[in-house]
């Protein structure tokens, strides 16, 4: 009864409730049918209301969505890949597919940017991409998105005065 009583009121006690139940709750939590982090994947979007928005990345791009082309609030983000991550992504990771399908032809000159959007998505796009550096001749220059099983070319314009290519599309890619 002493040895019982002990490990329920004692230390052993403290390290039970105080570590092992909280790391139980929280691998629960991590795992499915949960998936806590999955869920909390909306906190890296960005709320683009029916007047319009853009998006950021810290290497100049800017993805805008016109208010004319926002029927609704929905939730966007922005991630960039840089190009030698990109081109070496390992099996299994969201770039994988995409690395090993890009035609010989195609040579990468930026960053993958991954855009990414939750409800009712906008029906006007617009991206301005920063001319990489040494891209000349400019007019090999152009915009490609992976749809998942292959590369597609997006309508864009090399715009040399702004140093910038720019892509007016009328959905998301």
């Amino acid at each position: 009864y002493n040895g019982l009583t002990r490990v329920v009121e004692g230390p052993a006690a403290w390290i039970f409730t105080f570590v092992v139940i909280p790391l139980l709750i929280l691998i629960v939590a991590l795992l499915p049918p949960f998936n806590a982090l999955q869920k909390l994947d909306f906190l890296k979007y960005t709320r683009i209301s029916a007047a319009g928005g853009a998006l950021n990345d810290p290497d100049g791009t800017i993805v805008s969505f016109p208010s004319e082309g926002v029927d609704s609030a929905f939730f966007a983000s922005l991630n960039s890949v840089p190009m030698a991550d990109f081109q070496r992504s390992a099996a299994g990771s969201d770039t994988y597919d995409a690395a090993r399908n890009m035609p010989n032809t195609l040579i990468p000159r930026s960053p993958l940017y991954q855009l990414r959007s939750r409800g009712t998505e906008p029906n006007q796009v617009q991206m301005r991409i920063p001319i990489p550096n040494e891209s000349k001749p400019y007019e090999t220059l152009s915009v490609y998105n992976w749809n998942g099983s292959g590369w597609e070319y997006l309508p864009s314009t090399v715009l040399e005065a702004e140093d910038v290519i720019e892509a007016n599309l009328s959905a998301m890619p």
